[in-house]
């Protein structure tokens, strides 16, 4: 690691040939703080920023549709299976049932 070896951001910013500001950045979320010698000092890791980003990421992205409108889709499954309804028929377009599945 080059911080390990002493090179400063800027020469590691040189060697790299990466923006200045993405290596501090990098070096300010990978630190971590240890005692050395009864001082507290910042190390970087490269594995605290990739744990970091992998919590932060865990729950990114889209939420499941099913799960948002699940009443309404028990709803329909019960309609489907017990009731008067089938999705091979032409809908009533006067039919409450049918105007709420056409809409959601």
């Amino acid at each position: 690691m080059l911080t390990n070896e002493g090179k400063s951001p800027y020469a590691i910013f040189k060697i790299m040939e990466r923006p200045i500001n993405t290596i501090l950045n990098e070096l300010r979320r990978g630190s971590v703080d240890q005692l050395k010698q009864g001082k507290l000092v910042k190390i970087y890791y490269a594995d605290a920023e990739q744990a970091r980003y992998d919590k932060n990421h865990k729950n990114c992205g889209r939420k499941y549709g099913l799960m948002e409108c699940s009443v309404f889709i028990s709803y329909v499954e019960e309609q489907m299976l017990n009731g008067d309804r089938s999705v091979d028929k032409e809908p009533d377009k006067t039919d409450v049932f049918w105007v709420t599945v056409l809409i959601k």
